[in-house]
């Protein structure tokens, strides 16, 4: 775009040492009226592809400055899209660390209830081998748990 302009100011700036060359002819010819309309119509010929020259280069300016305004929007609809990218993984991320000290609390609660119980009283409502299947319950309920928090935390590492 750039090297479009520059040639066409080179074409200008070219055109202006023509001009000189006409009129250091038209000073050779001693002023015949017939060389005066030539020259004449070749400087009208110049005017009008000065003028082209010109409007082509409004309209290229026009077009750049269409695009550079589509590209800013762009820009701007990006670094919005950005904004909210981040805020999500940043929810995300808060979740993960939830999800991994909930994780370490059934840990914990898992190695508890894996600890050998002691014997229950028989004179006590429960009975050692239905206290030792409620405890083996909570443990395969802690365990569900602890692996559903692992899926999640996984899924929020590939976010």
């Amino acid at each position: 775009m750039l090297d479009y302009i520059r040639s066409s100011i080179e074409i200008l700036m070219n055109l202006k040492p023509e001009q000189s060359n006409i009129s250091s002819s038209r000073k050779q010819d001693g002023g015949e009226e017939g060389d005066y309309e030539q020259m004449l119509q070749k400087l009208e010929e110049e005017v009008r592809d000065h003028i082209r020259i010109e409007q082509q280069l409004k309209l290229h300016i026009d077009s750049l400055q269409d695009k550079i305004e589509e590209m800013e929007k762009e820009t701007k609809d990006l670094q919005e899209k950005l904004k909210i990218q981040v805020s999500a993984f940043n929810s995300l991320e808060n979740e993960l660390k939830l999800a991994n000290a909930k994780c370490n609390e059934l840990k914990q609660k898992i190695i508890i209830l894996e600890k050998p119980c002691p014997p229950f009283s028989t004179n006590g409502d429960v009975s050692y081998s239905q206290a030792s299947i409620n405890a083996e319950e909570k443990v395969g309920k802690l365990n569900n748990d602890l692996s559903r928090m692992k899926k999640i935390g996984d899924l929020a590492k590939r976010v």
